[in-house]
């Protein structure tokens, strides 16, 4: 079972984020904030990503995302590189066999992951990784 704090250090990390804080963890959500640089109180963003406990990522899926943090392969939220290249780099870095079809669910999963941006207390814009 994947650990929701471990899996948002990844996801938010691949989407440039050099540090995340986490505010309140309860069964239903985990609210904090995300900072891109130490330095600047600017370049902190409060979120909040309504995922149950219950609902877990799995192993593939974070591992996807660590991929993506590791390597650097997003430009701002868009992959760089294609699914097929992607899968390749994936399967060297997990030591893994994964088919296309069987990559792709591992893709389409992370694409549904949204996390919410909260500024003023209100949800506004959101964190997502798309092709």
């Amino acid at each position: 079972m994947m650990n929701r704090e471990m899996f948002l250090k990844e996801f938010l990390g691949a989407l440039g984020a050099v540090d995340v804080l986490y505010k309140e963890v309860t069964e239903e959500h985990v609210r904090g904030t995300v900072i891109y640089d130490l330095d600047d109180p600017e370049e902190f963003q409060d979120f909040c990503w309504y995922q149950p406990e219950n609902r877990t990522i799995s192993t593939s899926i974070y591992n996807l995302a660590c991929l993506l943090h590791v390597q650097d392969l997003l430009d701002i939220d868009k992959l760089r590189i294609s699914r097929a290249e992607l899968r390749g780099r994936y399967n060297d870095a997990w030591n893994s066999h994964l088919i296309q079809a069987e990559f792709d669910q591992i893709v389409d999963a992370l694409e549904q992951v949204v996390v919410r941006m909260v500024d003023d207390g209100e949800d506004s814009d959101m964190y997502f990784i798309h092709e």
